[in-house]
C-alpha cells in the first residue's frame, strides 16, 4: 500500500505541475493522465519527460528542456521528494520559483536556465545540498547571489549569466571546491572586486566574466589573483583591469584572454 501511495503522491505533483502549463504547442503532455495509466501503478514513469527509479518506482528525473511550454512552476513539484535530474531549460516559463523546490534534497541537477523566471534566487538556496549542476542563466533574476551557495560543496557547475542580479560575488563562493566551471558574464549589475577567496577554486577549469562591472581593488600587485586550473580556462572581460597570475599544474589546450594583463607562471 505505501508503494501505491508514494506513486500517487508523484503523479498529483506531475499532473498539477501540468495544469501550470498555459500553453503546450506540441502535446508534449497529452499523454500525462491517470485514464492513460489504468493499468499500471506504475504508470507516471511511461510519461513523456518522466524518468523513475527501477527500484522504488518514484521519479527521479523531469526532463522538459526545449519543448516550447508556456506556465508557471507548480508549488506541487517539490513533493517529487526522489527527484535528482529538474531540467526545464530553453521553455517559456515565468514567475518567481516556488520555495516548495526547496524540499527536492536529492536534487544533484537543476537547469532552468532561458526562461523567464523573475524574483529573487531563493535565498536558502544552499538547502539544496547535493546538487552539482546548477544553472539558471538567461532569465530575470534580481537581487543578490545567495550566501547560502557556500553550502553547495558538491557543486561543480553554476551559470548565472544573463540576469539582472546585483551587488557582489559573495566572498564564500571560495568554498566551492570542486566548483569546474563559472559563469558569471552579462550580469551588468553585478560589481564591487573579486573576491580573493576566488583563488580557493583548486577545481576550475573555465571562468566566464565578460560585460560587467567587476573591478581590480583586492587583486593587484601582491594580492594577485591565483586560479588553479586541471585543463583549461577561458576569461574574456571588457571591464576588467587586472593582473592575474594564473598557475599552471597541467598543459593547457586553450587559453583565450584578450583583455587581461597576464602572468603565467608553472
Amino acid at each position: 500500500m505505501s508503494s501505491k501511495k508514494n506513486i500517487t503522491t508523484d503523479e498529483f505533483a506531475l499532473l498539477a505541475f501540468k495544469s501550470s502549463i498555459t500553453l503546450d504547442p506540441y502535446h508534449i503532455l497529452s499523454n500525462w493522465s491517470i485514464s492513460s495509466s489504468s493499468n499500471s501503478s506504475f504508470s507516471s514513469c511511461n510519461w513523456l519527460g518522466v524518468t523513475c527509479d527501477e527500484h522504488h518506482g518514484r521519479v527521479k528525473a523531469l526532463n522538459l528542456g526545449n519543448m516550447g511550454l508556456i506556465g508557471t512552476i507548480s508549488p506541487q513539484l517539490g513533493n517529487l521528494s526522489f527527484l535528482v535530474v529538474l531540467d526545464l531549460h530553453g521553455n517559456n516559463f515565468h514567475g518567481e520559483l516556488p520555495h516548495e523546490l526547496l524540499h527536492l534534497k536529492r536534487l544533484k541537477l537543476l537547469n532552468l536556465s532561458n526562461n523567464g523566471f523573475v524574483g529573487e534566487i531563493p535565498s536558502r538556496i544552499g538547502d539544496l545540498y547535493k546538487l552539482q549542476q546548477l544553472d539558471l542563466g538567461y532569465n530575470n533574476f534580481v537581487g543578490f547571489i545567495p550566501q547560502s551557495i557556500s553550502n553547495l560543496s558538491m557543486l561543480e557547475y553554476l551559470n548565472l549569466k544573463s540576469n539582472l542580479i546585483k551587488g557582489t560575488i559573495p566572498y564564500v563562493i571560495g568554498q566551492l571546491r570542486r566548483l569546474r566551471i563559472l559563469h558569471i558574464s552579462n550580469i551588468k549589475l553585478l560589481s564591487g572586486i573579486i573576491p580573493k577567496t576566488v583563488s580557493n577554486l583548486s577545481s576550475l577549469e573555465e571562468i566566464y566574466l565578460t560585460n560587467n562591472s567587476l573591478s581590480d581593488r583586492g587583486v593587484s600587485g601582491s594580492e594577485k589573483l591565483h586560479v588553479a586550473l586541471s585543463y583549461h580556462l577561458i576569461l574574456i572581460s571588457q571591464h576588467l583591469r587586472c593582473s592575474i597570475l594564473i598557475y599552471l599544474i597541467s598543459n593547457l589546450p586553450k587559453i583565450v584572454l584578450p583583455v587581461v594583463k597576464l602572468t603565467l607562471t608553472g
